[in-house]
């Protein structure tokens, strides 16, 4: 398939998941080949989530160490995500819910595009100044507890577990992105989480 194909009904099945219809599971093979496909959402994401550290990370930095920063950030994305999904690979298995990996792999991969639009809507809207701070942190928490919702949601709807199960795998990424943000916090001397 091509890229703008993948894409179209990579976005359209996440964008259904968004609001919360399980149907939209069908958009997405059950196939390895789907799972693999799906890693081209990240051409999507990486430019989106690098605005989004733009926003958190502020001015003041010379140029090259900027550059560097979001190089390094951006690498710690992709390693989590590839992290993640090994060890959600082996738990399904353990589940017995193999079969429904390249679904739930697909889904989550182009998830991730609208995960990253929602935050930096949130952000812009925050250095906007058009909201007070209490605003802005309340609307920070509301777009968090949807994302992690969203999430609990996408592997119920396409790893075929319920809803514990799905909790659980949800636990094992926010765990997985806490050790990959320390990594990358410690190399650029920052201190662990």
């Amino acid at each position: 398939m091509s890229f703008a194909r993948d894409a179209l009904y990579g976005l359209y099945g996440a964008w259904r998941l968004a609001r919360f219809d399980a149907a939209a599971a069908a958009w997405y093979d059950a196939t390895p080949e789907a799972a693999l496909a799906s890693f081209r959402a990240l051409w999507l994401v990486l430019p989106g989530f690098m605005l989004l550290l733009l926003f958190q990370l502020g001015g003041g930095f010379p140029p090259v160490m900027l550059a560097g920063r979001l190089v390094l950030e951006s690498m710690g994305l992709v390693v989590g995500i590839l992290a993640y999904l090994l060890v959600a690979f082996h738990v399904l298995e353990l589940a017995g819910k193999q079969q429904e990996f390249g679904r739930y792999a697909a889904a989550y991969n182009w998830s991730y595009v609208v995960q990253v639009a929602l935050l930096l809507g949130v952000h812009a809207l925050d250095s906007s100044g058009l909201l007070g701070e209490e605003a802005a942190e309340l609307m920070l928490f509301v777009a968090t507890v949807w994302v992690l919702t969203y999430q609990w949601f996408i592997a119920r709807a396409t790893a075929g577990v319920g809803g514990l199960g799905a909790l659980g795998l949800v636990a094992v990424d926010i765990f997985i992105s806490i050790m990959v943000k320390n990594v990358t916090d410690a190399m650029v001397g920052l201190p662990a989480a």
